[in-house]
């Protein structure tokens, strides 16, 4: 695979991964939050930017398909 490809992958993987650590203490560590009254604002915009993440990745995953795909000739029968 192409590099600039592979690094865009990465990029929102780690915007994934990312995510998902700050939910994951969100949700299992709130002491650690210090500011509680934003709390619900935090985790949606983290909710948002995991969708976003993940999104990204299966549009370049679709993107990537559709490239290698062989083309196909549609014959049509007499």
């Amino acid at each position: 695979m192409n590099h600039l490809y592979n690094a865009a992958l990465t990029h929102y993987k780690s915007q994934e991964l990312e995510a998902l650590a700050v939910l994951d203490s969100y949700f299992n560590n709130p002491v650690a939050i210090p500011d509680h009254s934003n709390i619900l604002k935090e985790v949606t915009n983290w909710t948002e930017k995991l969708n976003s993440a993940r999104a990204n990745l299966k549009t370049l995953e679709d993107l990537i398909k559709t490239e290698t795909k062989p083309d196909t000739e549609v014959v049509e029968e007499e």
